[in-house]
């Protein structure tokens, strides 16, 4: 998987599961604070989901942002081709 779709990925993932484990949490002390009980018919799904979604699509977009930093501050270290292959060498031999 390449660098920038892994960061992506991960960036989606985490805030869009995040965003869902909240929602659940935000409409438990709804229900509470009504005083319903908090139960599979009185839990609105589609809400998480949607929720979900948006904060994917957020999580991506600051995945993608992390990912364009880190790419600029590679840009500032010096290249050394030589360190560049034995570092490759290595990785291959073990």
């Amino acid at each position: 998987m390449r660098r920038q779709d892994k960061y992506i990925l991960n960036g989606a993932l985490i805030v869009g599961g995040a965003t869902a484990l909240i929602d659940i949490l935000i409409q438990w002390l709804e229900h509470k604070d009504k005083g319903i009980d908090f139960t599979w018919e009185s839990y609105n799904g589609k809400r998480t989901v949607k929720r979900s979604l948006i904060g994917a699509t957020i999580g991506g977009g600051l995945g993608y942002a992390y990912y364009c930093y880190k790419i600029s501050e590679e840009e500032k270290l010096p290249f050394n081709s030589d360190e560049y292959v034995k570092k490759i060498l290595d990785r291959r031999t073990s």
